[in-house]
C-alpha cells in the first residue's frame, strides 16, 4: 500500500497511535482496530522510485 509522507491519524478503520519503527523498507505503526476493540500492527512498504508497474507487483504479493 502507498502512502503519502504525512502524519497519519486514520488509516482505513484504523485509528493510528504511534510509529512503532521505521527503515528504509517501510514504516510500522501501532494501530486500534474500533471493530474489534483491540490494539493492532500495520506495516506500510516504502515504493519511491519504484516503476508504476513495480508498485503493482508488491502491492499483488502482499494482498
Amino acid at each position: 500500500m502507498w502512502l503519502p509522507m504525512v502524519a497519519l491519524s486514520k488509516l482505513g478503520r484504523y485509528d493510528i497511535v504511534r510509529v512503532l519503527g521505521k527503515g528504509a523498507m517501510g514504516t510500522v505503526y501501532e494501530a486500534r482496530d474500533p471493530n474489534l476493540e483491540r490494539r493492532v500492527a500495520i506495516k506500510t512498504i516504502a515504493v519511491h522510485g519504484l516503476s508504476p508497474e513495480g508498485v503493482e507487483d508488491y502491492e499483488a504479493r502482499f494482498r
